[in-house]
Parts: C-alpha cells; structure tokens; sequence
C-alpha cells in the first residue's frame, strides 16, 4: 500500500509529500471541499478521498481501485441490493 511506500521514503520527500498534499487539500477547500488521505478518513460521506500514486513506480493504483471497487458499494448498499 502507498502507506508503506510513503514511510520508505527519504525525509525531503516526505517533506515534499506533505507540502504538496497540504495544497492540494487547500485548494480543495477553497472550492468547499472537504478532502483527506483516503487511510485517514474516518467519514466518507463528508470527506473526499484523496490517494497518492506515483507515475514512476505504479504506487498507489492498487488503493485506488480498491477504493473504486469498495466505496459504492458501501454508500449504495440499499440500492444494489436485492429487494423482493
């Protein structure tokens, strides 16, 4: 997971890391957004899910589609489920 990835880092990328998310989620707010790194979000209903991936190493892919595979399924439960 990109959680690993990111406490396998040298710390000026770490620092870089957090520098740029720290925008990135300000930017979003700015626009009435409310976003968090999707393993630190606690209310998916209330927060965007924000997941790092790497162009270089593929880092993070895998998280992002679990969370495209996952989410709707638990947000729209009463809805894909079989009613009679």
């Amino acid at each position: 997971p990109v959680q690993q990835a990111l406490e396998a880092q040298a710390a000026h990328v770490k620092q870089e890391y957090e520098q740029r998310y720290g925008d990135a989620v300000k930017q979003l707010a700015e626009q009435g957004l409310n976003a968090c790194a999707f393993f630190e979000n606690r209310d998916v209903r209330s927060f965007l899910n924000v997941v790092p991936t790497s162009a270089h190493s593929g880092d993070g892919m895998m998280d992002l589609l679990f969370l495209l595979t996952t989410l709707p399924s638990k947000m729209l439960v009463d809805r894909i489920m079989y009613h009679e």
